[in-house]
């Protein structure tokens, strides 16, 4: 039988912690699309100010693989924009036979209709200083009840609207 070290271990996990990688946007999409296919979802740094107040700047959002329930109005997904390629988290604001019509909560003008094919995951938590600050629908109560409401490892991308910009351990 074998015996670790417990202060080793520590030593580890604290120089894992401390580091940053950087990542293309190309790249963090493909590392998510990966993990998101195996069914684990995949928690990041978020940059951008378009879903305040729900979620902030620097929140660490937890994308999850597409849920067997259908997606609904109100839920906020993590898409592809056909356009650019670039990742973005927005809320859905009205479904049609056509796509996805979606906006950031803090912007004006919806981003406009999204195929169901650039829909990466669903968005289940959003986490600010330690608390959460969102918490999807199936993560808890109805989607109204949660809507904004604060609820109580490994690397973690920095995302903003060119794509993610770095990513480092959360936690």
């Amino acid at each position: 039988m074998q015996h670790t070290d417990p202060d080793a271990q520590l030593r580890t996990l604290s120089a894992v912690q401390s580091r940053i990688v950087r990542l293309s946007g190309t790249r963090f999409q493909e590392i998510l699309y990966a993990v998101l296919s195996k069914s684990v979802p995949v928690r990041f740094q978020a940059c951008g100010f378009s879903m305040h107040p729900y979620i902030r700047d620097l929140d660490v959002v937890t994308v999850s693989p597409l849920p067997r329930r259908s997606l609904r109005v109100g839920d906020v997904i993590a898409f592809r924009k056909s356009c650019c390629g670039s990742l973005v988290l927005h809320r859905i604001q009205r479904m049609g036979p056509e796509g996805l019509l979606v906006r950031g909560d803090n912007l004006l003008a919806p981003d406009g209709l999204v195929s169901l094919h650039d829909v990466i995951g669903l968005v289940t938590l959003a986490e600010r200083d330690g608390a959460v600050a969102y918490r999807a629908a199936d993560a808890g109560a109805s989607a109204d009840s949660n809507k904004g409401k604060p609820l109580g490892q490994g690397l973690e991308p920095h995302v903003g609207t060119g794509g993610v910009q770095h990513a480092h351990p959360v936690g």
